[in-house]
């Protein structure tokens, strides 16, 4: 007859705690470096700039006057998709063709 998955965790469980073995002893025995805390800190500062810029910009977009040239992104994705599409800029490139 098959065990169920809480009958196998019971099971796994009574005999670690038997054993009398730390769960995971690698974490006592670790040593801290440099170049590991100096990754660590680089990853937490990429990530709090990414979601900083981010606010910064939503926070511009939200408050700019509505004829400003980034009006457009005001509308939601279906507007972006549009201004996106036919850009301001084909004057400019036309006029310099020519």
């Amino acid at each position: 007859m098959a065990t169920t998955a809480k009958e196998e965790m019971a099971r796994f469980w009574e005999k670690n705690t038997q054993s009398n073995r730390p769960l995971s002893p690698h974490i006592s025995i670790y040593q801290w470096s440099l170049p590991m805390m100096m990754s660590i800190t680089h990853r937490g500062t990429g990530v709090a700039m990414s979601l900083g810029e981010a606010w910064v910009v939503g926070v511009g977009v939200a408050l700019e006057p509505k004829g400003h040239r980034l009006a457009p992104y005001r509308g939601g994705p279906g507007t972006l998709a549009k201004a996106l599409r036919y850009p301001r800029c084909t004057s400019r490139v036309s006029s310099s063709l020519s």
